[in-house]
């Protein structure tokens, strides 16, 4: 399974080097601007989120291109085993894009006058969580459809992460900031009630999501 998942972070070698230097890119616009820094975890956030998106769209797509899986499925590996791969992969890429940028922060920080919070374990847990709503659920939609799904995905996708930083920026301007730190605060107080539940959810669908990809995976034909 490891191998697996291994395989995937090979793929993606191209997807780290630009990881690198948007991670740094985006560190110093955060710490650039105060209305930006606001929102620093927000900032973690995105670059978490879109990267787990870049490599989710290149490692599959190439594996669709590629046949991969004909060569997969002619190992000594379950099927099951193959789609839990796929979603241990979401885990390991939302941790290693959330620590890397965190270093980017960190390292940005010793630069200037203004450090802001580089790591947060709540927060990166919270973007795990989230990572696997957002794309455990289209693994059954990838199994079902492959590259029309991809290519679906692709295009709506870009439209929607390249208008979030320009959505970050305005609302850092905009909104009512006691509002949102007395939210934050209520959520701090309840962390480990909110966290439960969220957490909750989130497994519950992905255990559903894990099992229809199991199901479509296995009775899929790649010949």
């Amino acid at each position: 399974m490891f191998n697996l998942v291994l395989k995937d972070f090979k793929l993606i070698k191209k997807v780290l080097i630009l990881g690198g230097a948007y991670a740094i890119l985006l560190a110093v616009i955060q710490n650039l601007n105060e209305e930006v820094g606001f929102f620093s975890q927000g900032f973690s956030g995105f670059y978490t989120i879109f990267m787990t998106y870049v490599s989710f769209t290149y490692s599959n797509g190439y594996d669709d291109k590629n046949k991969a899986y004909m060569f997969i499925n002619s190992l000594p590996v379950g099927k099951s085993i193959v789609v839990i791969s796929k979603y241990l992969s979401i885990v390991c890429y939302s941790i290693f894009y959330y620590m890397f940028f965190s270093l980017c922060c960190f390292i940005v920080n010793l630069f200037t006058s203004s450090p802001l919070k580089a790591f947060d374990f709540l927060i990166m847990i919270i973007i795990l969580l989230i990572n696997l709503l957002i794309f455990g659920i289209q693994y059954p939609l990838y199994y079902k459809y492959g590259t029309k799904f991809l290519h679906m995905f692709k295009l709506v996708g870009f439209f929607i992460i390249f208008l979030i930083p320009n959505i970050i920026t305005k609302l850092a301007k905009t909104i009512d900031q006691n509002t949102f730190l007395n939210t934050l605060q209520w959520i701090n107080n309840n962390a480990m009630l909110s966290m439960l539940v969220f957490g909750i959810i989130v497994i519950l669908i992905t255990f559903a999501a894990l099992n229809a990809s199991i199901k479509i995976y296995s009775n899929k034909d790649f010949a």
